[in-house]
């Protein structure tokens, strides 16, 4: 997990924040925001 701040490396995944980028793949973005149990869904698929 990495918390990204510089706006030129957001810029290159997504153009509305909070986004949720899964190996390199934008999986969420923008409002609203997903709950914590549908985080975890998505990052279980994405190790599956």
């Amino acid at each position: 997990v990495e918390y990204v701040k510089d706006i030129s490396e957001i810029s290159k995944y997504i153009m509305a924040t909070p986004g949720l980028v899964v190996d390199e793949v934008v999986v969420h973005e923008g409002k609203p925001l997903p709950t914590a149990s549908k985080i975890k869904e998505i990052l279980q698929k994405a190790q599956a």
